[in-house]
C-alpha cells in the first residue's frame, strides 16, 4: 500500500512537470481551446493532490507519506502555474465545456488573489507535515478554504 502511495505521488509531480510544458506551448499557440484544457488539467491535478492528501491524513499514513502527499500539492499549486493559466482571457471563444463564469475576469484581482492564497495554504500543509503536526482533517481544511471559496462563494463556477 506505502509503494502504490508513493507512485501515486510521483506519478502527480511528474504530471506538474508536463503541465508547465503544456501551459507554455497552449499560451504561446494562442489557441482558446488549448487555453481551456490546460486550465482544466491545473484544477484537475489540484484536485487529485488535495484528495491524495486528505486520504492520507484521514489514513493515519506515515509523516514520510504526508509530507510526500504535501510536497505534491505544493507543486500543483504553485502560482507560477496556476496564475499563469488563468492569465488568457479566451473571450468565449473555446467551445471546451467550461464551469468557469465571466466573474472569473471581471474580479480578476480577488481571483488572482485567491490561487495565491491557496498556494500559500498549500506551503502551510508542507511546513505542518515536515513537522509531524498535520494530523487532522480540520488543519487542512483551514489551509484548504480559497478552494471553497471560488467554488462555492464568489460565484467563479457555475454549478
Amino acid at each position: 500500500m506505502k509503494f502504490f502511495s508513493k507512485l501515486k505521488t510521483a506519478t502527480a509531480v511528474a504530471g506538474i512537470s508536463m503541465l508547465m510544458v503544456l501551459g507554455q506551448q497552449a499560451i504561446a499557440m494562442d489557441d482558446p481551446d488549448a487555453t481551456v484544457k490546460e486550465r482544466q488539467m491545473v484544477m484537475d491535478n489540484v484536485k487529485n493532490t488535495v484528495g491524495a492528501l486528505s486520504k492520507a491524513v484521514k489514513s493515519g499514513a506515515s509523516s514520510d507519506e504526508i509530507l510526500a502527499a504535501a510536497d505534491a500539492f505544493l507543486a500543483a499549486t504553485a502560482s507560477s502555474v496556476t496564475v499563469e493559466a488563468f492569465k488568457t482571457n479566451t473571450h468565449g471563444k473555446s467551445t471546451v465545456k467550461t464551469t468557469a463564469t465571466e466573474k472569473v475576469w471581471t474580479d480578476w484581482d480577488r481571483f488572482e488573489q485567491a490561487l495565491l492564497d491557496m498556494e500559500n495554504g498549500a506551503k502551510e500543509i508542507q511546513l505542518a507535515a515536515a513537522g509531524g503536526t498535520l494530523t487532522s482533517e480540520d488543519q487542512l481544511g483551514v489551509a484548504l478554504k480559497e478552494c471553497g471559496f471560488c467554488h462555492r462563494s464568489a460565484g467563479y463556477r457555475a454549478r
